[in-house]
């Protein structure tokens, strides 16, 4: 059990994630079958914004309290069932199984401005922001798994770039744009560019993104 548990958040670790992933993927799948609807294993990754400011500017030990903060924020925004985990340094993978396609920005918006309004001790910096990255498995609504979790993955991870780049404190959904790929490029990037799938964003001041 302590393999699994992050030491200093107390949050799962990317160990479970993978420990876990199987069961949760066919716990989706059943869900789906069940249930008729365009449910997925929502992935998000949320990164702490400007944390190695943080760090130089108030020290090593406020940055793992900041992360500790986060940690809790997170804890409080998700479900029974989903979990929060640390994926390493400041960023953090929130796994939601049996999620509708149709929620995730909510919920992804949700999860920032949860660690927006958290409080924080003294010494602390009064504002912490995250900034999150989505996608959802299967990634089609067809159910089809032509692709596995861990192109999800990289989605929500690319996702979570272009929240960055967009002015950080944002959140991004990566969705297929076409369903039926003849090929998939190696790296989720190339994806976007090529119009296989589109980013939304929600945030602050943030519009949708014109057609690739």
């Amino acid at each position: 059990e302590a393999s699994l548990v992050d030491p200093l958040t107390q949050l799962r670790n990317r160990r479970f994630v993978l420990e876990r992933m199987p069961g949760l993927l066919a716990q989706v799948r059943r869900q789906r079958q069940d249930s008729g609807r365009d449910l997925v294993l929502g992935l998000m990754l949320v990164d702490a914004d400007r944390f190695k400011q943080i760090n130089d500017r108030y020290g090593h030990e406020t940055g793992d309290r900041v992360l500790c903060r986060i940690a809790q924020a997170l804890h409080e925004a998700v479900r029974a069932g989903d979990e929060a985990v640390r994926w390493g340094g400041e960023e953090f993978l929130v796994v939601l199984p049996g999620v509708a396609r149709s929620d995730l920005m909510a919920i992804a918006d949700r999860i920032r401005t949860g660690i927006e309004a958290s409080s924080g001790g003294p010494g602390q910096p009064a504002r912490v922001t995250a900034s999150v990255g989505a996608a959802g498995w299967p990634l089609a609504s067809d159910g089809g798994e032509r692709h596995d979790w861990q192109v999800a993955l990289s989605l929500a991870d690319f996702a979570l770039y272009r929240a960055k780049d967009a002015g950080r404190n944002r959140c991004a959904l990566l969705e297929l744009a076409l369903v039926d790929l003849a090929a998939w490029p190696d790296r989720p990037d190339a994806a976007y560019l090529q119009g296989m799938v589109e980013a939304r964003r929600v945030g602050l001041r943030i519009e949708p993104d014109p057609q690739p």
